[in-house]
């Protein structure tokens, strides 16, 4: 089998996207299949165990916060009632919507980590 790199950055791009879930399929159906073998260190499966733990509750937490102070601050300025009611609605459905988007970057984390145990577990073969 011929060696090909790829950068670690590569691997995580697709997880806060809601078109990651084929493109992981396919590496979990070559790795499985012996048709691709991945070089990872170990340094990047630990930093990345650490970051996937830790970050996503809290970034959803923090952005929804934001969304809560901006919607304030709308709410005490001058203004149009109309178009204050119409942006108030808008981020609303937004500050609805990071849980939506949340779920779909952690399942695909899911899948990275799963991907990450198994290149792992065959290591020494």
């Amino acid at each position: 089998m011929q060696g090909r790199r790829v950068s670690t950055p590569v691997l995580a791009r697709p997880c806060g996207r809601c078109e990651a879930e084929p493109w992981l399929d396919l590496l979990e159906s070559l790795l499985s299949d012996g048709q691709l073998t991945l070089l990872v260190p170990r340094i990047i499966v630990d930093e990345f165990q650490i970051k996937t733990v830790t970050g996503s509750p809290n970034q959803v937490r923090r952005a929804s916060a934001h969304f809560d102070q901006v919607k304030s601050a709308i709410r005490k300025a001058d203004g149009d009632k109309r178009q204050k009611d119409r942006i108030l609605d808008y981020l609303s459905d937004l500050d609805h919507r990071i849980p939506i988007l949340g779920g779909a970057a952690e399942g695909a984390l899911s899948q990275i980590a799963a991907i990450f145990v198994f290149i792992n577990d065959h290591r020494s073969e």
